[in-house]
């Protein structure tokens, strides 16, 4: 198989709801290893860290950074665990091209994918990512800040979550320049490319274009509910 048909192959196999929910649910059931003194004292996160006494924008990104080390770890083992019985192996590397590698064991062809995580509505990069990999893994969740977090079971911190896989990425769309003090992009799809951006969701939804003047593709997490989940 050419490298193009490799990739495609690995696109389709890995566009599997199944894969997302059980990677969110070990994510779940791992809390405590990013705030185990929160498990331990069986605190929410707003009881730890009260209005007024953190920034919000700081808070979030703390989260968000504990956060995405976990679905790293998680989505890489079950995508190997998924991919080995189809001839190809996933590692998680984090380095100057990508989080995870996906290899097509046959061939040792290499297949970089960046995986972006979010609590928000657009996913944040770095503008020294220009040699970055095209193809990539978005998710995105909102968590419950009040639930009381346990060593035992956090079911319900995850309330809203949507993954999507983007091979082909233009790098152009990653809006940003860098400064003294910020280094931050944001990804902005064009309204353009939206059937490859619809096209993109496994969990979750496209948001419907209701203005004629909207410039960038956006998405609607999905609801979850205890039916969805695979623990």
């Amino acid at each position: 198989m050419t490298r193009r048909q490799i990739k495609n192959k690995i696109v389709k196999l890995i566009k599997k709801p199944r894969i997302y929910y059980e990677t969110l649910a070990m994510v779940e059931d791992k809390l405590w290893q990013r705030f185990g003194d929160l498990c331990e004292d069986n605190m929410s996160i707003n009881e730890n860290w009260p209005v007024g006494s953190i920034n919000p924008s700081e808070l979030t990104g703390n989260i968000t950074v504990a956060m995405s080390d976990l679905f790293e770890k998680n989505l890489a083992k079950l995508l190997n665990k998924e991919l080995k019985q189809y001839g190809y192996s996933v590692v998680k590397v984090n380095n100057s091209v990508g989080d995870l590698v996906i290899t097509h064991i046959e061939s040792g062809k290499k297949f970089p994918f960046e995986l972006k995580t979010t609590q928000g509505d657009s996913f944040q990069g770095s503008t020294h990512s220009a040699s970055k990999c095209e193809d990539y893994i978005l998710l995105a969740y909102k968590v419950d800040r009040n639930l009381k977090l346990s060593m035992d079971d956090n079911s319900g911190f995850f309330t809203n979550y949507s993954s999507q896989v983007f091979p082909n990425m233009d790098n152009v769309w990653w809006y940003g320049k860098e400064t003294e003090s910020n280094s931050r992009t944001t990804l902005k799809v064009p309204i353009v490319e939206s059937n490859d951006w619809d096209n993109s969701f496994i969990i979750g939804s496209p948001k419907p274009i209701t203005r004629s003047n909207t410039k960038y593709c956006a998405g609607i997490m999905e609801l979850l509910t205890a039916n969805k989940w695979f623990k």
